[in-house]
C-alpha cells in the first residue's frame, strides 16, 4: 500500500518515536498526519533494503535534506544493517510475504518533538536514480 495522503500515517506507530514515510520515488507526494504532541519525528530521506554490495553502490551517491518549517535538519547515513521485517501479501517491493531478512541504508532525520501546532516537513532526496519529494502538513498535539 502506498500512502499518498497520510491517511495511514497513525497505523502501527511504535512507542518512542513517530514514524513518516518518505515514497517509492512515484513524483511528488503531499501528505496530511496528526500527531501525538511529545513524540520526536523519524523521516527517510533515501532508504533501500537490500544486501550488502546493493546498500555500498546506493549509498555511493545518496543525498537529500529535510526541512522542517523551512529550517534544515541533520542527516544521519546508515550504512549497511541486517534487519529483518513482516512482508504483507501485496506489498509495492513485490516481495513473497512472510518474514524477509535484509540488509537496510539510507538517508534519515531525527527531528526534536515539535511544539503543538501545524507545521511543515518537506523531505527530498536521490539515490541511484530514485528521487523522493514528500511534503507533510503535521498537525501536533492531535491525539
Amino acid at each position: 500500500m502506498s500512502d499518498t495522503s497520510g491517511r495511514y500515517c497513525m497505523r502501527d506507530q511504535p512507542v518512542e518515536v513517530w514514524l513518516l514515510a518518505g515514497s517509492l520515488g512515484e513524483g511528488p507526494v503531499e501528505r496530511q498526519c496528526r500527531v501525538p504532541a511529545s513524540k520526536p519525528l523519524l523521516a527517510p530521506v533515501v532508504n533501500l533494503a537490500t544486501d550488502v554490495a546493493g546498500c555500498e553502490k546506493f549509498m555511493k551517491n545518496a543525498q537529500g535534506e529535510v526541512l522542517m518549517d523551512g529550517s534544515t535538519q541533520a542527516l544521519t547515513r546508515v550504512s549497511a544493517t541486517p534487519f529483518t521485517y513482516e512482508a504483507r501479501a501485496g506489498n509495492p517491493y513485490g516481495t513473497s510475504a512472510g518474514r524477509i531478512n535484509s540488509v537496510g541504508c539510507g538517508l534519515y532525520a531525527w527531528i526534536a518533538a515539535p511544539a503543538s501546532g501545524e507545521h511543515e516537513l518537506v523531505i527530498r532526496g536521490s539515490a541511484n536514480g530514485r528521487d523522493v519529494d514528500v511534503k507533510y502538513k503535521l498537525i501536533v498535539g492531535a491525539d
